[in-house]
């Protein structure tokens, strides 16, 4: 429609759920990523005067694509691989002349929105790769692939979002996020509880991913981001000193105290997979339960402590499996 207003016109439909929206080729072609069959895994480009489509096919592990962007001169796609869910999400550039797709970030952080220099040269990006979340730029060779180490371009913003002007003069972005912090409140025998009554433990701007208190209810174990990435924390159960646990550069969730409040499991991406860890409440070595192609999480301990209950889809689906502490 006119960007003055007026009444729309259907110029095509693309095969599934689309968003990315972004014109090409002077505005005659409309690329985007399409949903099909629940996963993001294809770019489609529309082209505006006869409906034609034609499929990109995006590389990379089928957990959903983020955040398509055509470079200027169209050359290239830059895309994340992962859900925006998921805290791990690497950066793919592909070469739109032959379709070779190749990983321009690591597989262990986050980064997210990437966006051109408008001479194609420079990726920008968001990523949590040293810390909080700021962005960083990559340079581009010619035969696009990446020229040396991502460069650090600010420093402690914690932007979320971020996208360079075309002239490439300016940058617009979004700071902060979700914040969640932990309270606690009364149980009471004769009448229930308020809002006046509830405690407020903890004062982070960020957000948390899970908690747990020990057997004993003295301490609360917690998974935040308080320290850019989502690790393992410990405080005591009527407020006070936060405890960190881990500090691996790669997310831990879901914590959860055993029976005998001295060992937490949780899961981690630290294999490149999500998988089931353990390690001593009051910290050190992590070790590892469980090893499979498929996603594991949402670990419980059974109560004599001995074994770990957990979410996994290794026949397809998600079921709920088992493993030995002990012996894994």
């Amino acid at each position: 429609m006119s960007p003055l207003g007026g009444v729309p016109r259907k110029v095509g439909a693309f095969s599934g759920r689309a968003t990315s929206l972004q014109w090409l080729s002077a505005g005659s072609e409309l690329a985007a990523r399409v949903n099909l069959e629940g996963l993001d895994i294809v770019a489609e480009i529309l082209t505006v005067s006869t409906g034609e489509l034609r499929h990109v096919p995006l590389p990379g592990r089928a957990t959903g694509r983020t955040d398509l962007r055509w470079s200027p001169n169209e050359r290239y796609l830059a895309y994340g691989v992962g859900a925006r869910n998921y805290q791990v999400r690497p950066l793919w550039l592909l070469q739109a002349a032959d379709g070779a797709a190749t990983a321009i970030t690591d597989d262990m952080t986050e980064n997210a929105t990437p966006t051109w220099s408008p001479d194609s040269q420079t990726l920008y990006f968001v990523s949590n790769r040293d810390g909080s979340n700021d962005l960083w730029q990559q340079r581009i060779s010619e035969a696009g692939a990446p020229e040396g180490e991502p460069e650090r371009v600010s420093v402690g913003v914690g932007m979320s979002e971020a996208w360079v002007s075309p002239g490439g003069t300016q940058l617009a972005y979004v700071r902060g996020g979700m914040v969640q912090n932990i309270w606690r409140v009364p149980i009471f025998d004769d009448h229930p509880a308020t809002w006046t009554d509830a405690e407020q433990l903890t004062f982070d701007v960020t957000q948390i991913h899970g908690l747990d208190v020990s057997p004993d209810g003295t301490r609360v174990a917690v998974s935040s981001e308080r320290s850019g990435n989502v690790d393992l924390w410990t405080l005591p159960a009527d407020g006070g000193e936060m405890q960190q646990l881990t500090t691996d550069p790669t997310p831990d969730w879901t914590v959860r105290w055993s029976p005998d409040g001295q060992q937490v499991v949780f899961y981690a991406y630290r294999s490149g997979n999500r998988d089931i860890w353990v390690m001593p409440a009051g910290g050190g070595t992590a070790r590892q339960l469980t090893s499979h192609d498929a996603p594991d999480s949402y670990p419980a301990w059974s109560p004599d402590g001995t074994e770990i209950v957990f979410v996994s889809p290794r026949r397809g689906v998600n079921d709920v499996w088992v493993v030995s502490v002990a012996e894994g």
